[in-house]
């Protein structure tokens, strides 16, 4: 695991995993012709919303986002998780922390997990229980849960790195 963090820091890893992250996001997904918002962004939903949105996207857009979700939706938690992870890795005080690195890899597992559970939904369509849907939304809730705490923990070491950057950059 070592190295994959000391991969994950080196900053041109860094740079392409940050740059791909902001595609997928800013211009990938908007792009996706489903007519509806996709589930993955929802902290999740109710069986009745599930229905109404699978609904929404119509055949085409099921099947779009039925090959996005193990594609360019599993694409993604690996970029973010490894950015997070070389940041956190880099903005560490000490080794003796470098577990709290590992934290974004259990962010992106629970991601996959919601993308399958999306995924069955997409393909199993309109022969889904409510229990399928209770998973995938309970799936969609966690991944929420777990993901904005990530968020903050490399925002605040990158703002911190900086400020103690700045900090001895003025007293040398």
């Amino acid at each position: 695991m070592h190295r994959f963090l000391q991969f994950s820091a080196k900053p041109g890893v860094m740079l392409m995993t940050a740059l791909i992250t902001g595609v997928l996001l800013l211009w990938a997904f908007p792009q996706l012709p489903l007519g509806a918002p996709m589930l993955d962004v929802l902290p999740g939903y109710g069986e009745d919303e599930a229905r109404m949105l699978l609904a929404q996207y119509g055949e085409q857009g099921r099947a779009v986002y039925a090959l996005a979700s193990p594609t360019l939706d599993s694409l993604l938690p690996i970029c973010y998780a490894t950015f997070f992870a070389g940041t956190i890795y880099r903005c560490l005080p000490s080794e003796q922390w470098r577990w709290v690195a590992l934290l974004p890899l259990v962010v992106a597992g629970w991601d996959l997990v919601e993308n399958v559970q999306i995924t069955i939904l997409l393909l199993q369509y309109p022969d889904i229980s409510d229990l399928q849907i209770q998973l995938a939304s309970w799936s969609s809730w966690l991944k929420a849960r777990v993901l904005v705490p990530s968020l903050l923990l490399v925002t605040g070491l990158l703002l911190s790195s900086q400020l103690l950057d700045r900090i001895s950059r003025g007293r040398g």
